[in-house]
């Protein structure tokens, strides 16, 4: 059977099985559309809780607006943190200990707590590339003696810590906080490591 049958005046009219299903459609559209509305009013309901701190994140080197509300979802009420070191461990960036008598030894980072977060914060470490950024020397420092994926795994480590003390303190970003040096090494050392400018 056709999907469309002809009337008396010639115009076309759907078939009842094809307008059933344009109805159906046309009501789950709708209910997404009510339910998109109701989360963006209550997102904005919600700024004004975190709003303060969302601004004061995006200060850090490469932390933007995804990156800091990340954080601020992650860890909430930043206080039931002891130190930045637990903070650190919630999201999985610190390296898993081998014990053996006498003998310590580090390995990989323990991918627990946030993927999101850490991921996140490794996407943000990535901005250390930019010879501007006041990560830059730490990144180099350490690529030069980890290589570049222990490197970039270690200023999202740093950055985590930084922003964990921004929502604890409610302080402003302060570069100092990142203690970065100056590199120890020569432009052209650097190029054999593939860095970027």
């Amino acid at each position: 059977m056709d999907q469309f049958s002809g009337s008396r005046s010639g115009a076309l009219v759907p078939h009842p099985q094809v307008r059933s299903y344009v109805e159906l459609h046309h009501r789950a559209w709708q209910t997404a559309l009510e339910q998109k509305n109701a989360c963006e009013k209550s997102l904005e309901t919600q700024h004004g809780a975190f709003g303060e701190d969302l601004e004061r994140l995006k200060t850090v080197p490469g932390v933007g607006e995804i990156v800091a509300l990340t954080a601020i979802a992650v860890f909430s009420d930043a206080t039931r943190f002891p130190t930045a070191k637990h903070a650190a461990s919630y999201a999985g960036l610190v390296p898993q200990t081998y014990q053996s008598g006498d003998t310590n030894r580090q390995g990989h980072i323990t991918r627990t707590g946030s993927p999101e977060l850490r991921a996140m914060l490794v996407q943000a470490a990535h901005t250390a590339r930019r010879q501007s950024s006041p990560l830059n020397p730490f990144l180099r420092n350490l690529t030069l003696r980890l290589g570049t994926r222990r490197a970039v795994t270690a200023v999202a480590h740093r950055l985590c810590r930084v922003l964990y003390a921004l929502l604890r303190d409610k302080a402003s970003f302060d570069q100092s906080m990142l203690k970065a040096h100056e590199p120890r090494t020569t432009p052209q050392a650097a190029r054999i490591y593939r860095l970027k400018p």
